[in-house]
């Protein structure tokens, strides 16, 4: 099952969700990437895009909602590059968002 459904609409199922079903969602999501993307690369433009996370200049991350901006992208294992990061940053996005 993909992250966000066909209308668009967002399943809100990361907040009740445990880390290790947060993971699987993404990890399962990217077995259908497209070919010539890394995991990493799939599973950081997926959060980006799911989150709603802007990335600004300086490598600045900007959640939209009621939070304000920070530098929320410097906080994360950066897995574009490094697929054995996937899961850490995976974790380290989930805590984060929750807060």
């Amino acid at each position: 099952q993909q992250i966000r459904e066909q209308d668009g609409s967002r399943l809100w199922w990361w907040g009740k969700s445990s880390v290790q079903e947060f993971v699987d969602k993404f990890l399962h999501e990217a077995q259908s990437r497209p070919s010539g993307e890394t995991i990493g690369e799939f599973v950081w433009r997926r959060a980006m895009e799911y989150f709603d996370i802007q990335e600004t200049e300086g490598s600045d991350c900007e959640i939209p909602r009621d939070k304000s901006p920070t530098d929320f992208i410097s906080e994360l294992p950066d897995c574009r590059n490094d697929d054995s990061l996937v899961e850490e940053f995976l974790i380290a996005l989930r805590k984060r968002v929750l807060e």
